[in-house]
């Protein structure tokens, strides 16, 4: 059986372009493109699901973290992959804590995003990553802030407007747990409010 993709990206010209692409180049059906998070949700509540959804990261409608964080509650099984042109440590990981199966650079070739469609739509996940920016990203935030793991994946959700209520029901705790460890973040970063925590992992990045 053919399998079923959606795309939405903001960007029209890329957006039409991969369909095209996708569609001539592989035994897939492109069912829908959208350009922002609303048009996803119209899509689904109609009954609609397709097998995969490749979606930028970067877009209108709250954002790439919030669509997938609605997609990981809401439509658990539906398998999600990632593009986009901001590819640090930060949002790759992001992306995978918020359940999506597979990240992809825009700089990338197709190739890679025929093997990343591929490998996803078999059940397996495929993050396409500089491990050594990772491993430096991690370095600096456990070893000269002393960032725990924990801390660091409620910091990529405080950078991406989530709500402390929000990341308690994400990470399965309590909000007053989570005010702990906003507490203990900012003060391991020697920060006082949000705008600050941003200048400051601006300057790390």
């Amino acid at each position: 059986m053919t399998a079923s993709i959606a795309i939405v990206d903001d960007h029209e010209l890329f957006l039409l372009g991969i369909a095209q692409l996708i569609e001539s180049s592989m035994d897939v059906s492109i069912v829908s493109t959208m350009k922002g998070g609303t048009e996803v949700k119209h899509f689904l509540d109609e009954g609609k699901l397709p097998d995969l959804l490749i979606m930028d990261f970067h877009m209108p409608d709250g954002g790439g973290a919030k669509l997938l964080s609605f997609l990981d509650r809401g439509y658990p099984e539906l398998k999600k992959l990632v593009i986009s042109m901001d590819t640090d440590a930060r949002t790759i990981k992001l992306c995978q804590q918020l359940g999506a199966d597979g990240f992809i650079s825009k700089d990338a070739v197709f190739t890679d995003l025929k093997e990343a469609i591929t490998s996803i739509l078999e059940g397996e996940t495929y993050y396409m990553m500089d491990n050594d920016n990772m491993d430096e990203l991690e370095v600096v935030l456990a070893e000269k802030y002393k960032l725990t793991k924990r801390e660091m994946q409620i910091l990529d959700l405080i950078l991406n407007e989530y709500l402390t209520s929000e990341i308690a029901d994400k990470l399965c705790t309590s909000p007053l747990t989570i005010k702990t460890h906003r507490r203990n973040i900012f003060r391991k970063l020697d920060v006082r409010n949000l705008a600050g925590l941003v200048s400051l992992m601006r300057s790390i990045k």
